[in-house]
């Protein structure tokens, strides 16, 4: 009785897709809730620094939130002459960690 039967399956490739693919779209949603906090956040005169505000992925790993409005940065570290820091992409990122922790592990346990 010395038969054995053996079966070898390498699914790695299949794993790294849907790895990859559960990665992009807990990036993409974590984006989403910090550009709707920064939005909340953000000070508002005109509305243009508010509306600016956006999210989109770079690279395979990394979800950039932010403005094409030139003082946005002004806006958000403050400058010499007066303006106040009010870190409003910063906080939206700081305040709501266990949210986009959350956002990830659901996408990787239910998604």
């Amino acid at each position: 009785m010395g038969m054995t039967i053996q079966i070898k399956v390498d699914n790695t490739k299949a794993v790294l897709a849907d790895t990859q693919k559960h990665k992009e779209r807990a990036l993409i949603k974590c984006g989403a809730a910090w550009e709707s906090y920064a939005k909340q956040g953000s000070p508002v005169d005109t509305g243009r620094l508010r509306s600016s505000l956006t999210h989109e992925m770079e690279g395979d790993d990394t979800v950039a939130i932010g403005t094409d409005v030139e003082y946005g940065i002004y806006q958000e570290l403050g400058t010499s002459r007066g303006v106040v820091p009010k870190l409003f992409l910063t906080n939206a990122g700081r305040m709501h960690i266990d949210e986009y922790i959350n956002i990830i592990a659901s996408e990787f346990n239910n998604g």
